[in-house]
């Protein structure tokens, strides 16, 4: 009787073991830390040697003409080249990339081989003509003229054509080396921020909130609008793109920087 008497306290000893040591490694393990540059991306585009969207939303391009190309470091297939003519990757419509009432942020890095002879290089374009009917944003060009910039190499946003309302940088983006523009928004403020290399280039306010009900599919390196007139550019981007990004929140200053430091 004393032998299963005491076999029953080495039992509820070892039980009684077991839940405070669990309760230690419960206290000792804390919840795995969240990477802040994942949190809210809508789409990201690593390109490497491919246009799969690593966000995990299924926002995938399908690329036209595009060629594998060295990144900023220097490593093979890890960017792409736009030639400028037929080269564009096109991504099928997603309500959530319309980025109507809501704050966004969009970074990329670019590296062109020139502007080009008309108001804009497109970057990212997904509008369907003008009357704020979308958004784009883009790096002006030769023919970018009086209000639309008044010069080539800025930072452009544009709701979403011709006289729409628009934003452009104050900095420059030189030809044949790498920049990486960050280009946000603030749903509140009615406000767009440009970004450049992380650091703070200019504010622009009065810009409304992109369409929502423009279905066009998201295009990259093109305009996304096909004139029926056959009178408007396709505004195709001459040079390098790489480590694109569209989140539906304004990233800190911090997470841009580190967005810039980044070495992969």
């Amino acid at each position: 009787m004393n032998r299963y008497i005491t076999l029953l306290i080495v039992a509820l000893c070892l039980s009684a073991m077991s839940i405070s040591f669990t309760s230690c490694s419960k206290k000792n393990n804390p919840k795995p830390m969240v990477d802040s540059l994942k949190v809210g991306l809508l789409a990201y585009y690593p390109f490497n040697n491919n246009a799969i969207d690593s966000s995990g939303k299924g926002n995938d391009g399908a690329g036209n003409n595009i060629t594998s190309a060295s990144n900023r470091f220097g490593k093979a297939n890890t960017a792409y080249y736009f030639n400028g003519t037929s080269s564009y990757i096109r991504i099928k419509d997603n309500p959530a990339l319309r980025l109507s009432s809501t704050d966004f942020t969009i970074n990329y890095w670019v590296n062109l081989d020139d502007y080009i002879v008309y108001s804009g290089s497109a970057v990212l374009a997904k509008a369907n003509g003008p009357f704020q009917n979308g958004w784009n944003t883009s790096i002006t060009g030769y023919g970018s003229v009086g209000g639309e910039g008044g010069g080539p190499g800025f930072a452009f946003y544009n709701v979403s054509g011709g006289g729409d309302p628009f934003a452009v940088g104050h900095s420059v983006i030189s030809i044949g080396q790498w920049t990486m523009i960050t280009v946000q928004y603030s749903n509140q403020f009615k406000a767009l921020a440009f970004y450049i290399n992380g650091v703070a280039d200019a504010v622009i306010s009065n810009i409304p909130t992109p369409n929502p009900a423009t279905a066009v599919d998201l295009f990259i390196g093109k305009n996304s609008y096909a004139d029926p007139s056959g009178s408007t550019p396709e505004y195709f981007i001459k040079g390098k793109l790489d480590d694109i990004r569209i989140y539906n929140r304004v990233i800190s200053s911090g997470q841009i920087n580190n967005l810039f430091k980044l070495t992969y």
